[in-house]
C-alpha cells in the first residue's frame, strides 16, 4: 500500500528541503509523496547540500548523506581529516587515491589491502 503522506505533513522532513533553490527550478517538493520518485534539493542543518529523490530521504529517515558518511565531504567526514595518523601511512599509489577522497568504513578495507 503507497503512502498518501505529503511531504508537507512531516515538519522534520519539509526542514530539509532547499525552498529557496527548489522553487527557483521550478520544483515543488513541498506538495509531493513521501513515495514520490520526483528529485528536489535538500540541505541538513549543516548546510550540505544534494538533489535526490523524496522517497530515498523519507526512506533514510531524513539523514543526511554527508552527515551519516555515505558521501565524502573532503575535510569533514574524510579518512584524512578523521584518522590524520593513519592517512599518513596510507598508500596512494597502491589503493589509486588520496586519503582526503576515502570514507572511513572503505579506508579500513584499502589500509589492510595494502599491508597484505
Amino acid at each position: 500500500m503507497k503512502e498518501k503522506i505529503r511531504v508537507s505533513e512531516i515538519e522534520e522532513l519539509a526542514l530539509l528541503l532547499d525552498n529557496e533553490l527548489n522553487i527557483s527550478e521550478g520544483i515543488d517538493a513541498l506538495n509531493q509523496y513521501v513515495n514520490s520518485g520526483c528529485f528536489a534539493n535538500w540541505k541538513c542543518p549543516k548546510e550540505h547540500s544534494c538533489n535526490e529523490k523524496i522517497s530515498v530521504i523519507y526512506r533514510r529517515k531524513h539523514k543526511c548523506f554527508y552527515c551519516s558518511g555515505r558521501l565524502i565531504w573532503s575535510g569533514e567526514n574524510d579518512l584524512q581529516t578523521l584518522y590524520p595518523e593513519l592517512a599518513k601511512e596510507f598508500d596512494i599509489e597502491c589503493n589509486g587515491v588520496e586519503p582526503k577522497n576515502v570514507e572511513v568504513p572503505n579506508a579500513f578495507l584499502e589500509f589492510y589491502r595494502k599491508v597484505q
